[in-house]
């Protein structure tokens, strides 16, 4: 249980983070810049797949900066953190703990992504 717990509880808090986190984004970019953004089913294929990778990419395709490259590096690293720190605490966890933890962590992810694809975020009004 504890090897399903350290793959599955780190990558649903951090890919949970990271899709708020680019939705959020999104949300702030010029018409132009959100143009350059990947479509919704691409997005979430980059971050499924590619994890906090898909962070600095997301940066270099909506800025085309240098400043937007480096601020899209140092989220990644912040969202490379998150993933540490979640593995962390799944590590020091006691046996008994793990399937709890496990599945709160499920539902958390799938109540999330059910809350993100609602609409019903506080930023939603500037993505129109």
């Amino acid at each position: 249980m504890r090897d399903v717990a350290e793959i599955l509880v780190p990558w649903a808090v951090v890919t949970l983070a990271l899709f708020a986190f680019l939705d959020w984004d999104e949300s702030r970019l010029t018409p132009d810049q959100r143009g350059r953004a990947w479509p919704p089913a691409t997005r979430i294929l980059a971050v499924v797949y590619f994890g906090v990778l898909a962070v600095p990419v997301h940066f270099w395709r909506t800025r085309r900066t240098e400043a937007g490259v480096s601020e899209g590096i140092d989220r990644g690293l912040v969202a490379f953190g998150l993933y540490s720190a979640a593995a962390e605490g799944v590590e020091a966890l006691p046996e008994g703990m793990l399937l709890l933890v496990t599945a709160i962590a499920g539902v958390s992810f799938v109540a999330g992504l059910a809350w993100l694809s609602s609409g019903a975020r506080p930023w939603k009004h500037r993505l129109e």
